[in-house]
């Protein structure tokens, strides 16, 4: 697979008619969260935690943005998983809401530590 595309371990969950994913990066510690049908005025972010999803707090909210008229899918930037130099491995949850119905999700994803980076890699001197 082509090197920050959307990869196989997306979780897909639905907003009403909207479709909110989070994806991850081939072979980075990196994801984005995408609403897909979306509507001017849908908003979608990503939350990462560091205890394993047991708690989402303390700044952990990552890209949050609006979507505009005339597109059909809305996405944030891509963010590290992980906060190597205060807080470690991380996980990272897609997060939406649908503009007109009041109702707002955040669905559960992160990377399997199997699929990815968990170590920091080292430089190798020249």
């Amino acid at each position: 697979m082509h090197k920050h595309c959307d990869d196989p371990l997306a979780v897909t969950t639905a907003l009403d008619d909207r479709v909110l994913q989070v994806h991850f990066a081939d072979g980075d510690p990196m994801g984005w969260a995408v609403v897909d049908r979306s509507r001017p005025g849908d908003q979608v972010w990503l939350d990462r935690s560091f205890d394993g999803g047991a708690t989402w707090d303390g700044g952990a909210q990552l890209g949050f943005t609006t979507a505009p008229s005339g597109v059909g899918g809305w996405r944030t930037q891509m963010y590290n998983n992980d906060d190597w130099n205060n807080r470690g491995v991380g996980a990272l949850r897609a997060c939406g809401s649908a503009v007109g119905t009041g109702r707002s999700l955040a669905p559960l994803g992160r990377a399997p530590a199997g699929t990815r980076r968990t170590t920091r890699k080292r430089r190798r001197p020249r």
